[in-house]
């Protein structure tokens, strides 16, 4: 799945698709395991990735995948469900315009 969040003027497009060992991923999603072996998703979370300090900037502190098995990723710094986690594919900044003399702004890439 891929998901976006708009912060600090940036537009982050994260996705959990194709995750391997040595990625940098966030935990931005919160569930659970059904029966069935389906994951069921309560809610997703950006406010643990935009936790800085005076030596970073957003994404703050990513987790590294150390180890991936069919119902759970290890990373450097704990352990989730595979639906959890997110890596960031493309990052945008809104750039103004000017069109006919209207002002307009258009995403991107950077």
């Amino acid at each position: 799945m891929d998901i976006e969040t708009v912060y600090e003027g940036i537009r982050y497009r994260l996705s959990n698709k194709g995750l391997k060992v040595g990625d940098e991923v966030f935990p931005c999603a919160s569930g659970r395991n059904l029966d069935n072996g389906e994951f069921l998703l309560h809610y997703l979370e950006f406010d643990k990735m935009h936790y800085t300090n005076s030596e970073t900037d957003f994404p703050n502190e990513p987790h590294i995948i150390t180890k991936i098995e069919k119902d759970q990723i290890s990373t450097d710094n704990g352990y989730s469900h595979p639906q959890v986690y997110y890596k960031i594919i493309k990052k945008e900044k809104q750039i103004e315009e000017i069109k006919h003399r209207w002002k307009t702004f258009k995403w991107v890439e950077i």
